[in-house]
């Protein structure tokens, strides 16, 4: 059965609904609450939270709701490896390696969701408001949030003040809306979490 994901992106970050998802317009992301889709997942620690599923996932499996492999079923492993699944996993060959060398962007990884979405036979449509979001009714959608980074390549510098080098890598990271109408993410292998770095629970995922 297809599954409805809709996108809009915005400048720097984009909504985006999921695997039963939503891609969002910047217009909303500044509203003071963000209408909650109609399939909305309750935010469940119990579930994400066991030792090899959360070891095992990242955020991108965390926003796509995939607790297993979406192309065998099988469980996701970790032994050793980078956890979770990555934008172009399902559609790109060499999907990290060339992210890099295209230019670490939205638009690529944009592209590359978009991609797997076709491979894993998620249906995807963009929507423009809430205006149109509110019309949305459908209870496999959920909405899901990404941010990427403003560097598109390795930088490297030297911190004077503190004497240490440093180095930035280009990253993407996802959130999800929970049923509560709240945002709650997962880094890399660690447990899920509705607050952000300030230990605030996360309302709006663009702020």
């Amino acid at each position: 059965m297809k599954k409805n994901v809709a996108r809009v992106l915005s400048l720097l970050m984009t909504f985006l609904m999921l695997v039963n998802g939503i891609f969002i317009h910047e217009a909303i992301a500044k509203e003071k609450k963000i209408p909650v889709a109609a399939g909305a997942n309750k935010y469940s620690t119990k579930i994400w939270n066991k030792t090899d599923l959360r070891k095992a996932t990242n955020c991108y499996a965390y926003a796509f709701n995939l607790r297993s492999e979406p192309t065998t079923g099988a469980n996701y492993s970790y032994g050793g490896k980078r956890p979770g699944i990555n934008p172009g996993q399902y559609s790109t060959p060499r999907f990290d390696k060339t992210l890099i060398e295209e230019g670490f962007s939205k638009t690529n990884v944009v592209k590359r969701i978009k991609k797997d979405c076709e491979n894993l036979r998620f249906g995807f449509k963009e929507v423009k408001s809430s205006k149109v979001h509110k019309k949305i009714k459908d209870k496999k959608s959920w909405l899901a949030y990404l941010a990427v980074t403003k560097n598109k390549a390795v930088e490297e510098s030297f911190d004077y003040v503190r004497g240490i080098h440093l180095i930035q890598i280009p990253d993407y990271h996802f959130y999800r809306q929970d049923k509560s109408g709240t945002w709650s993410h997962k880094r890399g292998n660690s447990k899920i979490s509705q607050k952000d770095s300030a230990k605030k629970i996360i309302k709006n995922p663009s702020k």
